[in-house]
């Protein structure tokens, strides 16, 4: 297992019924129990469309030049990966640390929240007033220009790995008896 690090700061935002209705981008991605391996996840994970989670292969050293490589949710819908649709509003919480890390999720090694010039435009202004006080302005600045913990591949370039990966390619279907009342999920 990996060192325990500290957590700098860590806050959440929601997605309303009517918000992912809207936009669906901001509906969870769920990835299923034994998706990646056996045991990986351990269970059903639901994270946001943009959380990156850890692919580790042979292959993608082939293809890419490193065995583990992060690849975006969104990028892994219809092939291991599909929407979800929960039945309430759902909350996605953002762990941010010294530096971009890899953190376990269900077994599941995935990413720790990456904080860039982008995302911080998009956040809540009470995240972005939580995020201020948290950090003084120079640390800010810094998180801004942290490099990534390890490369991200492109949409068409996840495509590609899973198909390597995963020979049948397919996601179980998620049940509609079971859009249960999920409401903590990992974002990126």
């Amino acid at each position: 297992m990996g060192a325990a690090k500290p957590i700098r700061w860590i806050s959440y935002t929601t997605a309303s019924i009517m918000e992912m209705f809207r936009d669906p981008n901001r509906r969870p991605v769920r990835i299923p129990a034994n998706a990646i391996e056996p045991g990986v996840p351990s269970s059903d994970l639901f994270v946001s469309a943009q959380h990156r989670v850890v692919l580790e292969d042979a292959s993608a050293e082939l293809l890419f030049g490193q065995n583990k490589v992060l690849a975006i949710a969104k990028h892994l819908v219809g092939s291991i990966a599909e929407w979800a649709m929960p039945a309430s509003t759902v909350e996605y919480y953002h762990l941010l640390l010294d530096s971009h890390d890899i953190v376990i999720a269900n077994n599941l090694a995935s990413e720790s929240f990456q904080l860039s010039l982008r995302g911080f435009a998009g956040m809540s202004h009470e995240a972005q007033r939580s995020l201020t006080e948290a950090l003084p302005d120079a640390e800010l600045q810094e998180y801004f220009n942290k490099a990534d913990v390890l490369p991200t591949l492109a949409a068409f370039e996840t495509k590609v790995l899973t198909k390597h990966m995963f020979k049948d390619n397919t996601c179980p279907a998620l049940p509609a008896d079971e859009r249960v009342e999920f409401q903590t999920l990992i974002a990126a």
